[in-house]
């Protein structure tokens, strides 16, 4: 081409070509490691089974992975339609924190009974303002571990955030402090010293005119405990029944109450001894709910239920004793013992029945901890009732234990017995004075069918002592 050409076509450097494309890489496969994770985490959402350890590591594997959210996702389904196991939901719960799903977290703790998970519980409320429900967690925590690390001093930040008292001198497993007492003027024979707590000392001792044992609680302080001596005998009397401690005597001047004697210890007792007597629990539960739901039907809220407070007679019959702190719903709680008060109670919210409720649930927490992996299903389910945010009442509980067969197949404890005590008992005496004095004609072998010769073995100890 001549210049004269080039020229002419002007100076303008020709069109630039276009960009080549640019294809995005592809992401990286995940490694057959994390593939082989994410498959037994969806095989759990899937139905199938999967031992804990084995899911908990897959969990594991793909924390940090592009597969964590695959893998949270799955264990969401898995959840939807299993139980997932202790250890498994702390795991997966400390993930979701990390996350900043501290609600979802919390749902899927539950009812937790471990160290671990309760103290995870207690981190999770306090994030969300829920100092009363931290605090509820952590004195758990205590009265399984009283060395914990970090939960008495969170626990006793919590609770001066919260205008509570300190803990200093308060055992939360002992649930008692130690006084020094002498022994009263009583028209009684002292035997023994049987146990001491924070308001009273508890001694064996003998009723020498009628020859019979009895409990006698002599109260440190007399005159200050003067109305709560007075309501604690009142109470008794007045719940008299299946599963409730007898009152014999009292001196509100001299500060003292005669009681039934319980030769059988204090549930506390067992679960530090021997839990393995406990089983089954369906020898003393409905009994015990059953003098709980009696006393809630009254208008009462018992105020101090802990094992310390469940006592054995001989037969092996549940006795619920110390009304001292008993409260009509509505009015103000004094006192408590730490470990066993609901997070509403420790916000200073007046009393209600469902307070009972948490600190049966925190009892039957003991109880499950204590048994280990002999904890039978329906004490687990009952933790779970009792501790939920809006539990239902102890009569529904009561009815709920029956109806899952976990009573014994012939002793009609529970619903019937709270709602048939009196006539079941005259009918009781009745059908017992046939057999023992009826001589020319056959005696009845059954009640309202049940055969009598179960009865007659079985509910003396629950009537009678």
């Amino acid at each position: 081409m001549s210049w004269w050409k080039r020229l002419w076509r002007g100076t303008t450097s020709p069109p630039p070509s276009p960009p080549p494309s640019v294809r995005p890489l592809p992401a990286p496969l995940p490694a057959t490691s994390e593939v082989a994770a994410l498959h037994k985490l969806r095989s759990m959402a899937r139905g199938e089974s999967l031992q804990e350890e084995e899911a908990i590591e897959a969990l594991r594997s793909l924390t940090g992975t592009p597969q964590e959210k695959e893998a949270i996702e799955a264990l969401r389904k898995a959840a939807r339609s299993t139980s997932l196991g202790e250890s498994l939901r702390l795991a997966l719960a400390g993930l979701l924190q990390q996350r900043g799903s501290p609600a979802e977290a919390l749902a899927i703790l539950g009812s937790t009974t471990t160290v671990g998970g309760l103290m995870l519980q207690a981190e999770l409320r306090a994030a969300q303002g829920d100092l009363a429900g931290a605090c509820a967690s952590l004195e758990r925590v205590l009265a399984r571990d009283m060395t914990a690390p970090g939960a008495r001093e969170r626990l006793e930040r919590w609770r001066s955030r919260l205008g509570l008292p300190s803990l200093s001198g308060e055992v939360p497993l002992q649930d008692s402090t130690l006084f020094t007492s002498t022994a009263p003027a009583t028209p009684f024979r002292i035997l023994a010293e049987a146990g001491r707590g924070g308001a009273a000392v508890v001694y064996q001792a003998e009723d020498t005119g009628l020859g019979r044992l009895l409990a006698l609680k002599v109260y440190h302080r007399p005159r200050e405990a003067r109305d709560q001596i007075e309501q604690e005998a009142a109470l008794a009397v007045e719940a008299a029944g299946i599963g409730v401690i007898r009152i014999f005597d009292l001196d509100l001047d001299r500060g003292w109450l005669a009681l039934e004697w319980a030769p059988g210890g204090t549930l506390r007792d067992h679960l530090r001894h021997n839990p393995a007597c406990l089983l089954p629990v369906e020898r003393w539960l409905p009994v015990l709910l059953t003098a709980i739901a009696r006393l809630h039907r009254l208008g009462w809220a018992h105020g101090d239920l802990k094992p310390g407070n469940v006592l054995f007679a001989s037969s092996g019959r549940p006795l619920l004793t110390d009304f001292g702190l008993a409260r009509r719903p509505g009015e103000l709680w004094q006192g408590g013992t730490v470990g066993y008060l609901s997070p509403r109670r420790l916000s200073g919210a007046p009393a209600s029945l469902a307070d009972d409720v948490y600190a049966l649930g925190r009892l039957l927490d003991d109880v499950a901890s204590a048994l280990g992996t002999h904890t039978p299903p329906s004490i687990q389910a009952l933790v779970e009732q009792c501790l939920a945010d809006s539990p239902p009442s102890v009569e529904v509980l009561l009815e709920g234990l029956q109806e899952s067969g976990s009573s014994s197949r012939w002793l009609p404890t529970g619903v019937f017995l709270l709602k048939q005590h009196d006539t079941f008992k005259t009918f009781f005496d009745h059908a017992l004075g046939l057999r023992r004095n009826c001589h020319e004609r056959k005696p009845p072998s059954t009640l309202d069918g049940f055969p009598l010769e179960a009865l007659e073995s079985h509910l003396p100890g629950l009537f009678y002592q």
